[in-house]
């Protein structure tokens, strides 16, 4: 059988429009993975930061670097990505 895991969360997000076209989103979030019987086995963070921009009624973009932490003795991890929305 798989083991059994109890995950407790936390995220706090925060949205700013800076104009009418642009906008950043900052995000931290926490877990924590522990066994059922309470032993805990894994914690960790992360942290985004996402500016956004509207170009026309139909076309929107944002870039997004996220950080993320485990505490396992593993390096940090990171992600910078770029996304493109249209809609018709």
């Amino acid at each position: 059988p798989a083991p059994t895991v109890d995950v407790d969360g936390m995220m706090i997000m925060a949205n700013y429009a800076v104009t009418d076209s642009a906008a950043i989103t900052l995000r931290y979030s926490e877990t924590e993975y522990s066994t059922f019987a309470g032993a805990k086995y894994q914690e960790g963070s992360k942290f985004t930061v996402s500016p956004s921009y509207i170009f026309t009624d139909n076309l929107s973009g944002l870039l997004e670097y996220s950080s993320y932490d485990a505490d396992l003795g593993t390096e940090k991890e990171e992600l910078l990505a770029a996304e493109v929305i249209f809609t018709f």
